[in-house]
């Protein structure tokens, strides 16, 4: 079959450091690259830089060679109406400039906001190529403050995504959020997860030591208060009250504005609470899924997953390893930890998250990596996806790949 030329946009579709890449909705748009690479697709990457970049590309940042780049920087990361403008149409310039000089047949654009569509689907309609666009948040039903999230409430979100030609949604959650509000056509596509990378039998991490003689609790994730961090904090105080013995290990951001006060606040509250001798705090590493698959627990407390993506892509890959995982009952986690492949607590209750993780502890654990293997496999996803590039260029799509589908239970 003839190969498909994608540019993939987004915001920090570029590794922080090394080659380690952060936050759900990025590791989701480069699964799915690399993927569509390994079937002779042609890759294309156009990116808003990471906010750790400063000005220029860090030396120990490795690209892969599997698509080519253009990284560039915006004005504004979280971007009042002035700087929004501005960066919105630096990230057009860019965009259009790429597209231009490159044979590009389809823009696939990616973003928990749907405000970053906008960009693309103007660009795709100068250039008169199909765009779609993958949504990993449902659409905000709250009046928010900032600028990019007023411009993807409602009214501008069904707008703007009815003006792509497809939209992917990460979630059951966000599918139905996407149907009620009037967009369409729609289609679920949940992210790859590499079973081969995570996986139960790695050894231990080099990157921090775990404790022999007590089980490991394990957060993954920035330290902003949607993800919960608070709440687990005093979960895990008191669990300490009741007598329990237990390594806690907290696995943050990179360094950019607000991150030094959040951590130091959240190291306030450890102390606080008589765990401080027995966390870590880690900033990135490489060596992730051999944590992920030799932690007890992974506690995922979230609060919302208004700006997270629905699926914590931490989550499946500690569940691709049978690692035990706690999670809020918000957005697209039920969908991971229902039917008894988890435990699921209420948000922004602490006592409930102790409970949890306490049930967690002293269970057997859960099977989850069968479920993570059938559900989120790359075969599915890229035949979704690529039959939905031919549909949008008109081009046949052989028989194999029109038989296959991602599963709808």
């Amino acid at each position: 079959m003839q190969s498909v030329d994608i540019c993939m946009f987004g915001n920090q579709l570029a590794p922080s450091s090394g080659s380690v890449y952060i936050g759900g909705s990025v590791n989701t748009a480069i699964q799915l690259s690399e993927s569509l690479a390994d079937e002779g697709h042609n890759i294309h990457i156009v990116t808003i830089a990471p906010r750790n970049w400063d000005s220029e590309r860090p030396d120990d940042v490795e690209l892969p060679d599997w698509a080519r780049h253009r990284i560039f920087d915006a004005t504004a990361q979280h971007p009042g109406l002035l700087d929004g403008v501005q960066t919105f149409y630096d990230s057009a310039r860019e965009l259009l400039s790429y597209c231009r000089s490159h044979e590009i047949d389809v823009i696939h654009s990616h973003s928990g906001f749907s405000v970053l569509a906008s960009v693309a689907a103007a660009v795709g309609g100068i250039l008169d190529i199909p765009v779609v666009h993958t949504l990993y948040c449902p659409i905000p039903e709250e009046k928010l403050n900032r600028i990019d999230k007023k411009l993807s409430s409602p009214l501008p979100a069904r707008l703007t995504l009815n003006s792509v030609g497809h939209v992917f949604a990460m979630t059951r959650n966000v599918e139905s959020s996407l149907q009620r509000h009037g967009v369409e056509p729609t289609t679920f596509v949940p992210p790859i997860i590499d079973t081969e990378t995570y996986r139960p039998d790695l050894a231990k991490p080099t990157s921090v030591e775990l404790a022999d003689d007590k089980p490991t609790v394990l957060f993954v994730g920035n330290l902003h208060p949607t993800k919960g961090i608070r709440h687990l904090v005093r979960a895990l105080g008191e669990l300490r009250a009741e007598g329990r013995d237990f390594q806690a290990i907290v696995t943050t951001e990179r360094h950019i504005p607000g991150q030094n006060e959040r951590r130091e606040e959240v190291w306030s509250m450890l102390e606080q609470e008589g765990l401080a001798d027995d966390t870590e705090m880690l900033g990135i590493i490489d060596d992730m899924p051999n944590l992920l698959a030799n932690a007890d627990v992974i506690a995922m407390p979230f609060t919302t997953t208004d700006g997270p993506s629905d699926y914590p892509i931490a989550l499946l890959e500690g569940m691709a390893c049978d690692t035990t995982a706690v999670g809020s009952n918000v957005g697209g986690i039920p969908e991971l930890l229902g039917d008894g492949r988890g435990v699921l607590v209420p948000p922004g209750n602490g006592s409930a998250l102790a409970n949890g993780i306490a049930d967690a502890l002293d269970g057997e654990g859960y099977e989850t990596r069968s479920f993570i293997k059938e559900r989120f496999s790359p075969d599915a996803v890229t035949s979704t996806v690529v039959e939905t590039y031919r549909r949008l260029l008109g081009q046949p799509m052989a028989a194999s790949t029109s038989r296959q589908s991602v599963s709808t239970d």
